[in-house]
């Protein structure tokens, strides 16, 4: 009978341990999963207050590359109507270039004319 008991305190001994060892994984568990829960939290607060800032960020920077193409595209317009305007006066110019090319072609040839008709 003395083996039987002893057999039965160390199986006890034994469930003692694993009971004793399964709650310390337990509470470690636990308390591990808390700290990882309190820097889940502190990550996300932070990376929230980060995404928030660098969406308003790109807001700021869309709006003010939307005023400055705004702005060139003002000026660009401008150039654009310049040149327009001097084109409009080159050919202008250049018709009545031709046109006094002409006329002086016509004189010439009715002086040339006169003078050989005498």
């Amino acid at each position: 009978m003395e083996s039987f008991e002893r057999l039965v305190v160390i199986v006890a001994g034994v469930f003692s341990l694993i009971s004793a060892g399964y709650s310390w994984v337990t509470w470690r568990s636990r308390a591990n999963s808390q700290r990882l829960d309190k820097v889940e939290n502190r990550i996300e607060e932070a990376e929230g207050g980060f995404v928030e800032r660098l969406e308003s960020s790109r807001t700021e920077a869309d709006e003010r590359q939307q005023k400055e193409h705004a702005e060139i595209r003002g000026e660009l317009l401008e150039v654009h109507k310049r040149l327009n305007g001097i084109a409009r006066t080159v050919n202008r110019l250049d018709g009545e270039i031709k046109s006094q090319g002409s006329i002086l072609r016509l004189i010439n040839q009715h002086l040339l004319g006169k003078g050989e008709s005498k």
